[in-house]
């Protein structure tokens, strides 16, 4: 039964291969939001993305979760529309030989959006499930947000600040967002309300094994240390908070496993040898040292955790791809935002 609201955690999720194939994996709902950021890869077709985003939130309908999906990272507001109306229209028509139910989803507004409230209320209204409403912390006032809410007039609002990147504690962004949930939560009921932020940096530079602590989930504590209890924790999953396309790839495989107080980065060299990239070696190298480092969750934490503990066994035919170790560190991050508690 569909209750948007009722989780736990959100995590934002980029519509790549590796993210959707965790969320397909879930066995059943562990109380974690997904807010589903569309992209396009580079070289690969709306219609082929938009397919995996249709088949995972099928999955997720299944399993009693509604998807939170954000199309602001196109620049062509036609272009964002254009996704919106067909993924409405994917979701609307059966899957298969049997009618099922429409599959609804949760459209995200943000500020700039003014113009287009009209187009984006009336999606809202057509899935049912009203809206999300996603602000950044840094450079928005508690005003012009209550301004947009008063404007989009919609039944059920979710509010999600985003801190953004948050690469060390920081008492300044912090506070900006504490300011922002202050002046809103004494104007408007909300949904829900979600503290959104990522402390993995753009690329890993070091060796081997090391951690680095969870600089945005240190924030989300002292919201809540500071009186705002209702709030709830949200991150990026394992990956850079700012979607930065043409950035080049490393000839690394590397590892982003969450974990209860840090970060534990693995990031393991790929052989090459007559230009022939030995990307599955690699894994099972990384899985090794993921399984050694004494932070490894054990193989029946999650899909993703029994994935690790298989290519460390040698287990790494048909595993040759970096994405298959994204999908298994989301898998494992799913599973750890399910557990996680203020406490």
């Amino acid at each position: 039964m569909e209750n948007p609201g009722d989780f736990r955690t959100l995590v934002a999720l980029r519509s790549k291969q590796g993210e959707l194939e965790a969320l397909n994996t879930l066995p059943h709902d562990l109380g974690v939001q997904p807010l589903l950021v569309l992209e396009v890869d580079e070289g690969k077709t709306a219609q082929r993305m938009l397919t995996r985003v249709e088949n995972a939130l099928r999955r997720l309908h299944s399993l009693g979760r509604v998807v939170i999906a954000d199309v602001n990272t196109i620049h062509s507001n036609e272009q964002r529309f254009e996704w919106l109306a067909e993924l409405a229209d994917r979701l609307e028509a059966p899957a298969g030989e049997l009618p099922l139910d429409p599959v609804p989803l949760i459209p995200v507004v943000r500020p700039g959006d003014q113009p287009l409230l009209h187009r984006l209320r009336a999606f809202a209204e057509e899935f049912g499930h009203g809206c999300a409403l996603r602000v950044p912390a840094a450079s928005s006032s508690a005003a012009e947000v209550a301004e947009l809410v008063d404007e989009l007039d919609v039944e059920a609002l979710d509010l999600i600040v985003d801190l953004s990147y948050v690469p060390a504690r920081s008492e300044h962004l912090t506070h900006a967002a504490m300011a922002l949930l202050d002046g809103l939560s004494s104007r408007f009921e909300f949904r829900s309300t979600t503290l959104l932020g990522g402390s993995i940096p753009q690329s890993l530079s070091e060796r081997s094994v090391w951690e680095q602590p969870r600089h945005e989930e240190t924030a989300w504590r002292t919201a809540v240390e500071s009186g705002f209890s209702s709030v709830r924790f949200g991150d990026y999953g394992v990956v850079h908070p700012i979607s930065r396309p043409g950035i080049r790839r490393s000839n690394h495989v590397s590892v982003k496993y969450s974990c209860s107080d840090h970060w534990l980065y693995v990031r393991e060299p790929i052989r090459i040898v007559n230009n022939e990239h030995f990307v599955a070696e690699a894994v099972g190298v990384a899985g090794q040292s993921l399984l050694g480092s004494g932070s490894f969750a054990g193989p029946e934490f999650s899909w993703g955790d029994r994935g690790f503990a298989t290519v460390a066994a040698g287990g790494t035919q048909g595993y040759g791809s970096k994405t298959k170790v994204v999908a298994f560190s989301t898998s494992h991050h799913l599973s750890y935002l399910a557990g996680l508690t203020a406490a």
